[in-house]
């Protein structure tokens, strides 16, 4: 009886290793698709697997000798007692040994995820400086470029309006450049260039408005100044006052535009600024 109580015990001492056996080669599946540094820690998990099941097999065996010698001595089953002991000890040690592996494991991979999120953000980080830092220099470059561009054309225009007041018998008396001025109520006001004249004993003013391109909204606006430019100038009053409006590139009939509205119009041909009005459509802006 105390034999069979040992065999069923054992049994089930088997059927847990067994059971553990299975939970653990699943474990070790898992663990290895998820952690390739843990491929040792498994290999050498699987040997002492092995070792388990050399001990388990020597243990079927001493089993069917039990069976098959019942009149062993006590001193024999006290020595598979022992050895069975010896082998729960190694189990459970193997337990325990798995518990830690899949904790350190665990632990690893919560490691390696956070240090994989905190590479993404800092890179995200790198990533969104470079590009704020590559739209900074192009703003900068295009900021220059245009920059650049509006300098030569009101140059070119400023040159362009000169020529056109002296061949038509203008004296030039003063030219000023980005004048900015307030009104009396506070309304400030920017001029690209006036233009201080004077023929047959006459003091007129041309106000000069420059695009490098040329839209009806800037003529708008240009228009609304011209009509209080008074209220900017106080001192223009009793003066002839005439409208410029200088662009390299006009769209959409915006010349057209300009020149129905009261403006002298110039436009370029080639590299030389031109006047666009017909000779008939050149009027003062205010008489």
């Amino acid at each position: 009886m105390k034999g069979g109580k040992n065999i069923r015990k054992k049994k089930d001492i088997l059927s847990r290793i067994e059971r553990t056996i299975n939970r653990l080669t699943e474990r070790i599946k898992h663990l290895t698709e998820r952690q390739e540094k843990t491929d040792e820690q498994i290999r050498k998990t699987d040997e002492q697997i092995r070792k388990t099941d050399e001990q388990i097999e020597k243990t079927f065996k001493m089993i069917e000798e039990l069976k098959l010698r019942q009149e062993e001595t006590d001193k024999q089953i006290r020595e598979l007692k022992l050895r069975q002991e010896k082998t729960d000890e190694q189990l459970r040690e193997t337990d325990r040994k798995i518990r830690q592996l899949g904790e350190e494991t665990d632990r690893k991979i919560r490691q390696l995820g956070e240090e994989t999120d905190r590479k993404i953000r800092q890179l995200g980080e790198e990533t969104d400086r470079k590009i704020r830092q590559i739209s900074e220099e192009l703003r900068k470059r295009i900021g220059d470029l245009t920059d650049a561009q509006g300098l030569f054309w009101e140059s070119a225009s400023e040159n362009g309006v000169k020529k056109f007041l002296e061949d038509r018998g203008y004296q030039i008396k003063r030219i000023s450049r980005h004048v900015e001025t307030k009104t009396s109520r506070g309304e400030e006001g920017e001029f690209d260039i006036i233009f201080e004249a004077q023929k047959n004993g006459e003091e007129e003013i041309f106000i000069v408005e420059v695009k490098s391109t040329a839209h009806a909204g800037y003529i708008n606006e240009f228009i609304e100044k011209l009509r209080s430019i008074f209220d900017f100038f106080p001192e223009f009053r009793g003066k002839k006052i005439w409208g410029v409006f200088s662009s390299g590139r006009y769209g959409d009939g915006t010349e057209r535009y300009a020149i129905k509205n009261g403006l002298i119009t110039f436009g370029i041909s080639g590299e030389v600024v031109i006047l666009l009005n017909p000779q008939n459509q050149i009027k003062p802006f205010f008489n």
